[in-house]
């Protein structure tokens, strides 16, 4: 019995080689680098690049007029702002007011 424990203790343990174990560390170290650099590094500011529509332009309008409360629109430009931005409207309006300050 004590003979099987010990040859049991001495067989080496092949589930996975050396090389390839610092092969694994070093790729998750690779992909842990991509992931960090692609979530802190600085991006470009993408959406500024863009012209404002038409209904955008309508809207920063009527943002600067309210400044940003959608109760201090008529009736007719709250149901033209839901139309165009749904339940969007009003966080789109108080968007357009604060990026004027």
């Amino acid at each position: 019995m004590v003979e099987k424990i010990n040859s049991a203790l001495n067989r080496k343990n092949s589930s996975i080689s050396t090389p390839a174990f610092i092969g694994i560390v070093i790729a998750v170290c690779l992909l842990l680098g991509v992931l960090a650099y692609s979530l802190f590094a600085p991006h470009s500011d993408r959406v500024a690049a863009r012209p404002l529509t038409q209904n955008d332009q309508w809207i920063k309008q009527k943002a600067a007029e309210s400044g940003g409360d959608i109760n201090k629109l008529s009736m007719q430009d709250q149901r033209k702002l839901i139309m165009l931005k749904g339940d969007q409207g009003p966080m789109e309006l108080r968007h357009y007011a604060e990026a004027a300050k």
